[in-house]
């Protein structure tokens, strides 16, 4: 069974970087990329309700703006207990602080905070 992955991200600035990351998987990775909240949230909605399913790997960013990563990250809970699944979530972001880490690794799903630019 082929594994997806979702990037959630504030703009296309970071496109060159995640897809020299992502190119050696694609050939066993269906990949998806959403531009902010509100798009990501249309994206989970229609894979859980229409395919009972989340994608295996979700990378969000959280200098989403009026602090959408997090917001994104409450919402996953509830398509997380419709789907009876748990992907796992790596947090992504510029500007991260002590308690932003703090903040997204309350969530169950969020396996790991990496602060941008990766090297």
């Amino acid at each position: 069974m082929t594994k997806s992955l979702l990037i959630v991200r504030e703009s296309g600035m970071d496109d060159q970087l995640i897809h020299s990351m992502i190119d050696p998987a694609a050939s066993v990775c269906h990949v998806h990329s959403c531009f902010g909240l509100e798009e990501s949230l249309i994206f989970l909605k229609s894979t859980s309700r229409e395919r009972k399913q989340l994608p295996d790997l979700i990378v969000i960013d959280l200098d989403l703006p009026d602090r959408g990563g997090i917001e994104l990250l409450k919402e996953l809970q509830n398509f997380i207990r419709e789907c009876n699944f748990m992907p796992r979530v790596i947090v992504i972001g510029s500007k991260l602080d002590e308690q932003d880490t703090e903040a997204a690794m309350v969530y169950p799903c969020v396996r790991s905070v990496v602060r941008k630019p990766v090297h």
